[in-house]
């Protein structure tokens, strides 16, 4: 309200043209990001790599307008929520990045995890996650603790049970 109210009408229109120019850029990178990652890590091992130049820029158009329209649907779901947008987005996203972040660590603090112990600590912290969550048991912000917890604990149980057999 104090750009409204106290700013003269001038800077008033710039800061907002900037705010709305930030937020344009960053869904403007995003949804490329995602329509990029979509193209060439599931559009392309699929359906073949002899794809023509023109061919994967239409096929990429059609998939930044598919995650547009996604992004809107999901945006249009939260939009009647009480809850900060900020709020929302991050525990969205805290609900993976513990097992995100445990894989990460298994592979960095053991240096003999193999993948398949990865995976299972990674969807052990995931199913745990789902459980915590439909539970209401802690609230968001220790999402990602628990996620790391889970994801390292499974991940090198499964190792060290497989080194001592050897």
């Amino acid at each position: 309200m104090f750009i409204i109210e106290v700013l003269p009408p001038g800077i008033t229109g710039i800061i907002i043209a900037g705010l709305f120019a930030a937020a344009m850029s960053t869904l403007a990178g995003s949804m490329s990001s995602l329509s990029s990652s979509t193209m060439i890590d599931i559009y392309t091992p699929l359906c073949g790599k002899n794809i023509s130049e023109e061919k994967k820029l239409k096929i990429s158009r059609l998939l930044t307008v598919l995650w547009a329209a996604l992004l809107i649907i999901s945006a249009m779901i939260f939009r009647k929520s009480s809850l900060a947008v900020v709020e929302i987005a991050l525990s969205i996203a805290s609900f993976t990045y513990g097992g995100l972040l445990g894989t990460f660590l298994l592979g960095l603090l053991f240096k003999r995890v193999k993948q398949n112990a990865v995976l299972a600590g990674f969807a052990s912290g995931i199913l745990f996650m789902i459980l915590v969550i439909s539970l209401k048991i802690v609230g968001w912000t220790w999402y990602t603790l628990i996620g790391v917890i889970v994801t390292i604990a499974v991940g090198s149980a499964i190792t060290f049970a497989k080194k001592s057999r050897e």
